[in-house]
């Protein structure tokens, strides 16, 4: 990681403390970042946080692999044949307006409060992003590509496998890194509104009880599991699109 990146978090993180030690903000509203991460750390070590972000991480990837086990081959098949985009796109423009909050209701009504509900709602908002990110990135393939290994005798499985997902990877992957932020963001929402487990209840629990340094220190570790997961995505994308420049942050 290069150091200019951590710089406007430094920043960030110093302007935060100054205001509630100088007395700008009160400490009960606004714990600063110091006592946050020594709450985070004492959390973390006693195991109570890291089973709370055991929870959300495993709805937010189960949902998040949900969407894109559907949503990468559909939006495949729509990019490549124009029979499938004709039968899909009505669908997916009635749908894809709909914003998730308004499902929230739908979903604990038929699947309750339990984990089929959050993880149902996250993989609907995940699977737009993926799904036009893979109908653009197949559409952008060089189709002098697919004429060329035509011309080679390639068939249309072929053609798939060796032109257009490879050609259509970068795309895809913008599509999961979009899709994984907002699969924390749906996560934290759904566990704030019914959740016995989950980083999204820790907070909201540690807000009801006033319990300041434990809700910010909740907000904290969302900040940097985000971050960690942001990086890895990226390290991912390196490894996987080498023959591209490299692929910033």
């Amino acid at each position: 990681m290069k150091v200019r990146r951590i710089i406007p978090l430094i920043i960030f993180l110093s302007g935060w403390e100054a205001i509630v030690r100088l007395g700008i903000f009160p400490a009960y509203l606004l714990s600063p970042p110091t006592i946050a991460l020594v709450t985070l750390s004492q959390l973390s070590l006693s195991g109570e946080l890291i089973k709370h972000i055991f929870y959300s991480l495993f709805r937010a990837f189960s949902g998040l692999s949900l969407a894109a086990l559907i949503a990468i081959p559909l939006g495949i098949a729509m990019g490549w044949s124009r029979l499938a985009d004709d039968l899909c796109s009505p669908l997916v423009e009635l749908f894809r307006p709909l914003p998730v909050v308004a499902l929230i209701p739908v979903a604990i009504l038929w699947l309750g409060i339990g984990d089929a509900s959050k993880i149902s709602l996250i993989c609907f908002a995940c699977f737009f992003p993926i799904l036009l990110n893979t109908i653009s990135g197949v559409k952008g393939v060089d189709i002098t590509l697919v004429k060329a290994a035509r011309s080679m005798g390639a068939s249309e499985l072929q053609i798939l496998r060796r032109v257009m997902f490879p050609g259509a990877l970068p795309t895809i992957l913008t599509g999961l890194r979009i899709s994984l932020a907002v699969s924390l963001i749906i996560v934290i929402v759904m566990e704030m509104i019914g959740a016995a487990h989950g980083i999204g209840y820790f907070i909201w629990s540690a807000k009801l009880t006033f319990r300041i340094n434990e809700m910010y220190a909740g907000i904290l570790a969302i900040g940097i599991i985000g971050f960690t997961l942001n990086e890895m995505m990226v390290r991912i994308e390196r490894k996987l699109l080498v023959w591209r420049p490299e692929v910033s942050a």
